[in-house]
């Protein structure tokens, strides 16, 4: 039955009679590979994406010392941040500029773009989700204790902003097919290559989440 259990993907298995110590060291061992398996998804993610600028910001200017000098004020503050600005002008790296100067450094940095899959797609993607005897878990849980770059957010359907609103209020999401919430505590910086708040005044981008992304701005 043991054997039966492992290779139809049980974690681990316990002999009865047990005692605690053994259930909680079960859950310890399940727990360990969760986050290892978490952080190897993140390295192959980031390593696939790596480009040979993703070590900081390059530059000596007065204007790129000024972004390094706003990123350093911002990195000590933990509050949501909403980067703006043409694409190629170096939204992500100014994010991971941030992650790496902030206190969120030791954990994940998860970048995503918003403009890239279907609404359905990202969706799963972001929140997770479970059904057919699986269950895959989303970026918000890979990002926990880190930081979650929403790249071109400006892209995300209404109600799908509706649903990333609520995450970001309650610090909870709900994968899809799931009836059970989830906690998650990380950092959001939002990316946009078009300014929100004319996406706002359009209606093509909700009010309450530019507040909500537009802390520091």
């Amino acid at each position: 039955t043991a054997i039966e259990a492992l290779r139809a993907g049980a974690g681990d298995f316990l002999l009865k009679p047990f005692r605690v110590t053994q259930v909680l060291n079960a859950f310890k061992h399940g727990l360990e590979r969760a986050r290892l398996k978490r952080e190897n998804w993140v390295l192959r993610r980031s390593l696939s994406q790596r480009t040979p600028a993703a070590d900081g910001l390059v530059g000596r200017s007065i204007v790129i010392r000024g972004l390094q000098a706003a990123l350093q004020r911002v990195a000590s503050v933990d509050s949501t941040v909403l980067l703006t600005g043409e694409s190629g002008t170096g939204k992500e790296l100014a994010a991971l500029a941030l992650h790496r100067l902030s206190a969120h450094a030791p954990a994940p940095f998860v970048p995503v773009n918003c403009a890239r899959a279907s609404a359905a797609a990202i969706e799963a993607e972001l929140f997770g989700q479970t059904g057919s005897g699986e269950r895959r878990d989303g970026l918000f849980v890979y990002a926990q204790g880190g930081t979650l770059f929403l790249d071109e957010v400006n892209e995300l359907p209404l109600p799908l902003q509706a649903t990333l609103l609520r995450a970001i209020e309650t610090r909870r999401i709900r994968p899809l097919g799931s009836e059970q919430e989830i906690p998650v505590e990380l950092r959001i910086v939002a990316a946009s290559s078009r300014p929100l708040r004319d996406e706002v005044d359009a209606g093509r981008f909700g009010r309450e989440l530019y507040y909500r992304l537009q802390v520091v701005e």
